[in-house]
């Protein structure tokens, strides 16, 4: 739980208790359940949206577009990113109603954690 109804905190830890320990907050936006904040408490927050199952999100940092999501299987927590290019490889189409321009970007890589609580 959180300082609010509407703020819930946690932590990840990378490696050992007293390694790379992060604290996070995840903040109701809107009254629906759609629009969420994930505060990194560095001054990066990232909009989120609840999207089917999953919370997503998308942003871009140093070239990379990265698209996220987070959603429940059983008791974990699963967390995957997709990581493409910022910029596209190609753009195609011809840019008519028909053919619309559509461009491409490299994918980039791909991580699946699996996050469990830590008592």
């Amino acid at each position: 739980p959180g300082d609010s109804a509407r703020t819930w905190q946690w932590q990840m830890i990378y490696g050992s208790v007293t390694a790379d320990n992060r604290p996070y907050k995840l903040v109701a936006k809107d009254s629906t359940g759609i629009h969420w904040v994930v505060d990194e408490g560095n001054g990066i927050v990232l909009d989120q949206y609840w999207v089917g199952n999953r919370l997503t999100g998308a942003f871009t940092v140093m070239n990379s577009t990265i698209l996220n999501s987070y959603y429940l299987e059983g008791d974990n927590l699963v967390v995957e990113f997709y990581s493409i290019s910022a910029k596209p490889v190609n753009t195609s189409g011809q840019g008519t109603e028909e053919s619309p321009k559509v461009d491409s970007y490299r994918s980039t890589g791909y991580q699946k954690a699996i996050l469990r609580r830590y008592n």
